[in-house]
């Protein structure tokens, strides 16, 4: 195409032929010319999602050009986990139109050329941001304390992040939540330099919002003679339907004279108030949501509360009324946000079907009987789910939450038939929403004194009242704060909780992550399969220690995941924190198939084994997948430390053990394609770690770290391939100056990036190193990687005589100094080159540890001349913790970790990392 295709062909090919709203338009070539405004407020069901649309068109548009202000990354953040999984979906499918635009016309065979070649013309666009390949648009996303690696590959990839608040807050703050210790800094550029930030009701993240001018005024340094300043610092973009009395962005005259928004802003709510008490309102909401649907005629109804354990008897109630009178087909859903994706997934899957759920937009279908709906939820729907039910029960709750609830009954305007019942209890203190409810109350039975309250779009915001804002205490960011919180590699044990600074205080995003494992290995042995998001729920903290602490259970310490996010270790319940993994048993209970449940004691599925490429073959494994005598004594043939010996087959093993699983009567909560995918898995190994033995699989699995977890937190790079050090330099040199050229970073801070990549691992030069990177030494040249089994590395590490926890890049560090103090013309900053090739594993922040070491000659090669050092790991470089400050003064906090971020994602990029 001649010219860059125009916003409205663009929606039209994302949309399948669908034309954007006036407003959206208008917004598109705001953002183009002007930048995104502050506030952008547009009622419920008109479509704020299209702001992801505008972000990846604005950004291709405005990339071609030779001053660029618009963010590289696009962070699309909403405080409930199930709503990022389904905007998720969405991005996954926009980025895979970008790379492949001809895969349009299957999924819309009505599609015109100018629709494919549009989307190919801002993927091409986008290509050429990236400075290393050409991946129009990377997705990821950020929804539980688990997520280990999901994060975006290098600072130059355009890229769009599902996340929910404390996902993105923690990261910018120096604390992600699923990070690493080492990986912090990096997460924190990712989340505080070149991104813009979307929030989805962002009455939920006022304190979130506030943030940004006292973190800028608290940085001692700053980015903006590096970066432009529209990009050094995080743009907040607030999306609400229940906005400030005067957003920044609103529909127009234009917007309420189009026929579709006129019908959806004049959707007819007819709503009935009943009063209750506390011991009755569980029972007569289910009782009035099953009357309204016989009511109505109709096949589905939602029933919101403010609770998970209100929503668990609601649902009880429910279930059990559906049952006595119910056709069979009828369907009664719980859906909260304590559930693992793979039971949040059924039950999403289910709410979205076009036949059997409530998608907005679906046809009519009162003549084929494929059952009732019922759907019992918390807050979880309030917010960006696209679903219209005929009829919604709620209890009363704060002004903004009831609109987004009213928001999913009558979505479109298209049932005339829709009803609404809210539910007030006047003895129901609603810590949540404080006194709001009680106020809401007496404002809905004024407004009925004549008969229904009309709750649509139109009249809702009149009858409810104006919002309660946020009132919660607010903590002072103070630079003392910011100063602790950037030395990542030795935070303090009792610094302040950087949740303090973004959640309101009667909230529970202080949560920890809580996953069940059949095996969990010994000290010091990592966790296999590694910790996936997938397989977690997240539990505030006072509510875990509760259950932990409580008469029933009497656990005083628990297993979690330690700092590396590799290794477990116990800790006692009282010192848990937020952003924590806490590995519980199968056998501790606490799960049932509709989520967190403290009172359940059935055995719990252990969901990381049906995809992991790595077994455990333990008695508690295979008896939480299967039960089979056959099996229990397969197991037992391997499970011997002398194994395995010269006369194990293990193709025959193999086959019996296949065979064995197919016989075997398996937990009835795997499903068929679960359990077909499990047992056709291709086993090529048995490994030992811990006494135990390990079946490995050929495939790498979601549930498995990816290369970059191993390589950030463990020297050998187990899982990446052979690579010779001079080769892997030379590509981290020559990657770390094509990201920051992409970033449009001055040729002196390039140069710098540049040097610091070819000399970062300069320290795995030493022999002993060697030794332990190639025990067999079978190659005659330096390496840079490992080509053993990970689980061979302790034993390895004995043999080579490299002294246990000495890190690499310390050697890097002081071989690095001796070449810049051998000549004085270099233009960069040598200070910066030095601390980059420290922080490379994310130690350095403020100091790299020493430890016990009688030190030897390193020989290397470095632009044709061979350097000869003494070296030594016990020689601590006391002057990084100076260094440090100096870099911080200089770049600032966030900028400092961006230029670390790129030296170390070029190291994963050329290492062959994959990242999800």
């Amino acid at each position: 195409m001649g010219e860059f295709p125009s916003f409205e062909l663009f929606f039209s090919a994302l949309r399948c032929g669908a034309e954007p709203f006036p407003w959206q338009k208008r917004l598109a070539n705001i953002v183009v010319e002007q930048g995104w405004p502050n506030e952008i407020g547009v009622p419920t069901g008109l479509g704020k999602t299209a702001c992801i649309d505008i972000a990846v068109w604005s950004l291709a548009n405005q990339g071609l050009k030779e001053h660029r202000v618009l963010p590289t990354r696009t962070w699309y953040v909403v405080n409930r986990r199930l709503l990022v999984d389904t905007a998720y979906e969405y991005g996954e499918r926009l980025a895979r139109l970008l790379e492949d635009p001809d895969q349009l016309k299957k999924e819309w065979p009505e599609a015109a050329t100018e629709h494919v070649e549009a989307l190919r013309a801002v993927g091409s666009a986008l290509g050429k941001l990236p400075g290393v390949g050409n991946k129009p648009l990377h997705i990821t996303r950020l929804r539980g304390g688990a997520d280990l690696g999901a994060r975006v590959p290098f600072p130059s990839q355009p890229s769009l992040i599902f996340s929910t608040i404390p996902m993105f807050a923690s990261r910018w703050l120096f604390r992600g939540y699923g990070s690493s210790t080492g990986m912090r800094p990096i997460d924190a550029a990712l989340a505080g330099t070149d991104s813009l930030v979307l929030l989805d009701e962002a009455h939920l993240a006022q304190q979130l919002i506030e943030l940004r001018e006292p973190l800028g005024l608290c940085d001692v340094g700053s980015f903006e003679e590096f970066l432009s300043s529209e990009r050094c610092r995080p743009v907040f973009v607030g999306m609400t339907a229940t906005g400030t009395a005067a957003p920044q962005f609103t529909l127009d005259e234009d917007d309420r004279d189009d026929s579709v928004i006129k019908k959806r802003l004049s959707a007819n709510k007819p709503s009935e108030l009943h009063e209750t008490t506390k011991a009755k309102i569980s029972k007569d909401m289910a009782a009035k949501a099953d009357e309204l649907m016989q009511a109505v005629g109709r096949s589905s109804c939602v029933v919101f509360v403010n609770t998970p354990w209100r929503a668990r008897e609601v649902w009880e109630k429910l279930y059990e009324l559906v049952n006595k009178h119910g056709s069979g087909l009828d369907r009664v859903l719980l859906v909260t946000g304590r559930m693992r994706d793979r039971e949040a997934d059924a039950v999403r899957k289910e709410l979205l079907d076009p036949v059997k759920g409530a998608p907005a937009g679906k046809k009519d279908q009162t003549e084929v009987n494929q059952g009732r709906l019922w759907v019992v939820a918390t807050q979880t729907l309030e917010v960006g789910a696209d679903l219209d039910f005929d009829a919604l029960v709620t209890e009363t709750a704060g002004v903004r939450s009831l609109i987004q609830r009213l928001g999913r009954c009558n979505r479109l305007g298209e049932h005339s038939h829709a009803r609404v019942a809210v539910f007030h209890a006047t003895d129901l203190d609603q810590p949540i929403y404080g006194d709001e409810p009680k106020r809401v109350w007496e404002n809905l039975k004024a407004a009925a004194e004549q008969g229904d309250v009309l709750l649509g779009p139109e009249e809702s915001a009149q009858v409810l009242g104006e919002p309660q804002d946020d009132l919660s205490v607010r903590y002072e960011i103070l630079p003392s704060l910011v100063w602790e919180w950037a030395k990542t590699s030795c935070s303090p044990r009792n610094e302040a909780p950087v949740e303090a600074f973004f959640a309101p205080s009667e909230t529970d995003y202080g949560r920890i992550s809580v996953c069940w494992r059949a095996y969990r290995p010994q000290k010091d042995i990592p966790l296999v399969p590694s910790v996936s998001g997938s397989e977690t729920i997240d539990v505030p903290v006072g509510e875990l220690k509760n259950y932990l602490l409580g008469k029933d259970k009497s656990i005083s310490s628990v297993c979690r995941l330690a700092a590396d996010r590799v290794l477990l270790e116990e800790c006692p319940v009282a010192d848990l924190r937020p952003g924590d993994i806490v590995v519980l048993h199968t056998t501790d209970g606490g799960y049932d198939k509709y989520g967190w449940n403290p009172v359940a004691t059935e055995e719990v599925l252990d969901v990381s084994l049906l995809k992991s490429n790595v077994l455990p073959l333990t008695s508690d494994v295979i008896k939480n997948l299967a039960s089979s005598e056959e099996l229990e004594l397969l197991i037992e043939r391997v499970d011997d430390d002398g194994f395995p010996d010269a006369e194990f087959d293990f193709i025959a093993w193999v086959e019996e053990f296949r065979n064995a699983l197919s016989s075997a009567t398996r937990n009835p909560l795997v499903t068929d394609d679960e359990w077909n995918e499990f047992v056709k898995l291709g086993y090529q190994s048995i490994e030992r770690a811990d006494g135990v033995s390990l079946l490995v699989a050929k495939s790498k699995s979601r549930f498995q770290a990816p290369i970059v977890q191993i390589d950030a937190l463990e020297q050998l790079s187990f899982d990446a391939k052979s690579v010779e050090l001079y080769e892997h330099l030379g590509s981290v040199g020559d990657i770390s100056r094509d990201i920051g050229r992409a970033l449009g970073l001055n040729d002196n801070l390039v140069d710098a990036l540049y040097q610091a990549g070819r000399w970062h691992d300069l320290g795995k030069a030493d022999q002993r190193f060697q030794q332990w990177l190639n025990p067999l030494g079978d190659h005659k040249v330096l390496l840079a990687k490992s080509r053993q089994n990970r689980y061979h590395g302790e034993v390895e590490l004995t043999r080579s005589n490299w002294p246990r926890g000495g890190r690499h890049e310390a050697l890097s560090g002081q071989m690095v100094q001796a070449l810049l103090d051998a000549k004085d013309d270099w233009s960069f900053d040598k200070d910066l080159v030095v601390h980059l090739v420290l922080s490379h594993h994310g130690h350095g922040r403020p100091l790299v540890p020493g430890v016990e070491d009688y030190g030897g000659q390193v020989t290397f090669q470095m632009d044709g001349t061979e350097h000869t050092l003494k070296v030594n790991l016990s020689s601590i470089d006391w002057d990084q913790p100076a260094r440090f400050r100096r870099l911080c003064e200089r770049y600032g906090y966030w900028g400092l970790a961006l230029l670390e971020a790129i030296v170390r994602q070029a190291d994963h990029v050329a290492s062959g990392a994959v990242v999800a």
